[in-house]
């Protein structure tokens, strides 16, 4: 069973989960290196507040996940332990400007 639970929340379209940049500076020479980033989703909450529409949630290779909420309506989705695995940036589209999303993440 997972032990690690975390959420990130983002109100609007954008990214919602990003991977950290590590720098290091080795003889004066300064090497980035972005870490491959493996995200287990086991719940979203999603709230569209004044328009109905189309919640779509996607990693680095496209959607993973849509599905449909009603004005001022709400949707509760829990996917269980093994969740939707996503890797690297973690992007939502919502619609309007004021929806918004939690993923539960484990």
């Amino acid at each position: 069973m997972s032990t690690n639970i975390t959420t990130a929340y983002k109100k609007g379209d954008g990214i919602i989960i990003e991977p950290a940049i590590t720098t290091v500076i080795v003889g004066g020479v300064t090497l980035s290196n972005t870490a491959p980033m493996t995200t287990r989703i086991v719940a979203i909450h999603a709230n569209a507040v004044t328009i109905a529409g189309t919640f779509d949630i996607g990693d680095k290779d496209g959607s993973k996940i849509q599905f449909d909420v009603g004005v001022s309506g709400t949707a509760d989705i829990y996917m269980g332990e093994m969740g939707l695995r996503c890797e690297g940036t973690v992007s939502v589209d919502v619609p309007g400007d004021t929806a918004s999303v939690t993923l539960i993440l484990g």
